[in-house]
């Protein structure tokens, strides 16, 4: 056989599967009279947009053994472990959680189709982001604008903020029982951490800007504050995010609230500052972890850690592809039992879009087209 003649016939590069040919939906399952998979409810697909990489793996362990007297080995196979890593661009109105949980909660604002209108201003950017801190708030516990003590004030506004990350991590172990195959995903305690990078300034470090009013406390003198070790820093803060529509410069027209989200009883876990001849700005880095969020004024669409009790609760998703003519589905797979296991987003000053990257394990496959 000739050397540029394809080894199968009819090949072609148009049939390689690209970016455009891959869908995610959130999706409702059907059961037997047993409780096993029997499908996806019709309807139920709700289309995960923005999605800019996804990666599925499916791995096990096979560990091999012998035998005194032979140099014989023999092959065992462990259970199977999946996992799915995704990237999302981070919308005002739908993080990338609540698009995972749309079909669970029957949530409508989710688009059904396969595509959707997507505007510049739909997505979150360095320009649409405000930071503030205290440590004077009203101990009610209703998650209101009145909860938070006039956190949202400018007053307590942190300025000179480069970036600031949000990650959280919720351990997963999987399970199964003697007699079956069947695996089971049992979560534990999720972990939050906040990471804040700031450019110093004459008037504050880092660690000045978040501790500006203490409780009950007198500042430690100087504008350099660096010693974890004094007891101000026992006191915890509240932390509160504020998303915009539209660019927050007074230049343009007024941005409205979109989502405000508090991150409540803050304690910094470390900081640190490196200071070069010849740069024209030395940035702080702190980190906090926090006790719990709350969402207010439409910062419901957001889930930012894995503590709340609904990422608890299992998913589904389905992974279609479609051929060369972008209509024809060639193949669909449905990933049952998903929960995720990591999630994680930073924000850049200047930056127009950022990225939410999560980890999902799911207890098992099913394979429909």
């Amino acid at each position: 056989m000739a050397t540029n003649v394809p080894i199968h016939s009819g090949m072609t590069s148009k049939k390689f599967v690209e970016g455009n040919d891959v869908k995610l939906y959130s999706v409702d399952l059907t059961t037997d009279d047993v409780g096993g998979f029997d499908g996806v409810t019709s309807g139920s697909e709700k289309f995960i947009g923005l999605v800019q990489s996804i990666s599925l793996q499916d791995a096990r362990g096979l560990p091999q053994t012998g035998e005194l007297g032979s140099d014989k080995t023999i092959t065992m196979i462990d259970q199977t472990q999946k996992s799915m890593q995704m990237s999302r661009l981070l919308m005002k109105t739908r993080s990338v959680l609540r698009a995972f949980y749309a079909t669970v909660n029957n949530d409508e604002n989710e688009g059904s189709g396969d595509k959707q209108g997507y505007h510049p201003d739909d997505i979150i950017g360095g320009d649409t982001i405000k930071i503030y801190a205290s440590t004077e708030l009203s101990d009610d516990s209703e998650e209101t604008s009145s909860s938070v003590g006039g956190l949202f004030d400018s007053e307590n506004m942190v300025g000179l903020v480069q970036n600031y990350s949000i990650s959280s991590n919720l351990p997963i172990s999987q399970v199964g029982e003697i007699g079956g195959t069947k695996k089971y995903l049992l979560s534990s305690k999720a972990s939050k951490t906040i990471n804040f990078n700031r450019i110093v300034s004459e008037d504050a470090n880092v660690l000045k800007a978040f501790y500006h009013n203490l409780v009950g406390g007198t500042p430690l003198g100087g504008n350099m504050w660096t010693d974890l070790d004094h007891p101000i820093f026992n006191n915890p803060i509240t932390i509160g995010i504020e998303i915009y529509s539209g660019n927050v410069d007074p230049g343009f027209s007024d941005p409205t609230v979109v989502a405000q989200i508090v991150l409540d009883e803050c304690l910094p876990m470390n900081v640190s500052g490196a200071s070069q001849q010849g740069t024209r700005g030395i940035a702080d880095t702190i980190s906090f972890k926090w006790h719990n969020t709350k969402y207010i004024n439409g910062g419901d669409n957001f889930l930012i850690d894995l503590d709340n009790p609904e990422c608890r609760e299992p998913f589904n998703l389905m992974v279609e592809y479609t051929g060369d003519d972008g209509d024809a589905v060639t193949s669909k797979s449905v990933l049952e039992g998903c929960l995720v296991t990591s999630i994680n987003h930073a924000i850049s000053h200047g930056s127009r879009s950022t990225a939410e990257t999560v980890q999902v394990m799911w207890e098992s496959t099913h394979n429909i087209v």
